[in-house]
């Protein structure tokens, strides 16, 4: 068992020492002992998911290593303690959240899950077959059933329109919408770095969301400004309320973030955002609104007082 934490253990480092998950943009280190993060977020994401399909290999994945466990088979434990102890490794010790890093994984948990059920439904029908002798082949009949679970819940239609649909946040046609839209004095506030220089010659604000870099933006001639496009940085409801009553049309490109800041003041403002004008065009992972000023009264958030800009 010794050896299984070991290999684990330098298996998860080797992986996560790759370029995309190793080399850090922060001034930390993605790879190290983190335990203030959620400590659940990998096990649901991995074993539950987004997806019933998720929630049926779980539940074979786990009839399988319980069953393994009691038998103490030691080879097929180590495999399935691999997917386990993979999980823990990576909740403890990546830095940042994300799927990404446990796909590795899903090739030898989808095997587990489907041995598994073959498995144990051989071995049930088996043991019906005992009882009852050869009234029905509960075998087949078993493993059989198994398998129509498992094809029928893939939903090969949602599977086939992905080829049909774009999975990426499509910003080329984003820009290409604004400037088609466009009208003179038209602003363009968007928390999406280095998208539209080569079709707008970029954003004029820039919003820093939860995932930017720590050298997004630098100070030049009085205001900080974003590194990528040059738009001057907003990060609060009072700089964008002043920015909404200096202009008659603003245009928000926004990347979709699944969770709100923890600062409850920043959440506010994010969500300020989301509900700032009118969506006239979704893709995958971005929204693009627009803001008009004949649309009715600013949107303001309560404060203790305004904050203009930075000092």
């Amino acid at each position: 068992m010794a050896f299984i934490y070991f290999y684990d253990g330098i298996f998860v480092m080797i992986k996560c020492l790759t370029e995309i998950p190793g080399l850090s943009s922060l001034t930390t280190n993605y790879l190290k002992l983190y335990l203030s993060g959620n400590v659940t977020y990998y096990f649901t994401d991995f074993f539950v998911g987004f997806n019933r399909m998720k929630v049926i290999y779980t539940v074979f994945y786990l009839a399988g290593f319980l069953y393994f466990l009691l038998r103490k088979d030691k080879v097929k434990l180590f495999l399935y303690g691999t997917v386990l102890i993979n999980i823990i490794f990576i909740t403890f010790i990546v830095l940042f959240e994300g799927s990404r890093y446990t796909y590795p994984l899903y090739p030898l948990f989808v095997i587990l899950s489907i041995y598994s059920a073959c498995h144990l439904g051989s071995i049930l029908g088996a043991k019906l077959a005992k009882v009852y002798g050869n009234l029905l082949p509960f075998k087949l009949i078993f493993i059989s059933s198994l398998l129509a679970l498992l094809l029928f819940n893939i939903e090969p239609l949602r599977v086939l329109s992905s080829y049909q649909e774009s999975i990426t946040a499509r910003h080329i046609q984003v820009n290409e919408y604004i400037k088609n839209h466009q009208q003179p004095g038209d602003i363009v506030i968007s928390n999406v770095p280095s998208v539209h220089s080569n079709i707008l010659g970029g954003a004029d604000y820039f919003i820093p969301h939860r995932m930017s870099f720590f050298d997004a933006a630098y100070w030049r001639n009085g205001e900080l400004v974003d590194r990528w496009e040059g738009g001057v940085v907003v990060t609060n409801a009072d700089q964008l309320t002043e920015i909404l009553a200096q202009n008659h049309r603003v245009w928000l490109h926004l990347l979709y973030s699944p969770q709100l800041p923890s600062d409850i003041e920043i959440a506010k403002f994010h969500d300020m955002l989301e509900t700032l004008g009118e969506p006239v065009l979704e893709t995958f992972g971005t929204t693009l609104r627009l803001w008009d000023s004949e649309a009715g009264v600013l949107p303001r958030l309560v404060n203790k007082g305004k904050e203009l800009g930075s000092y």
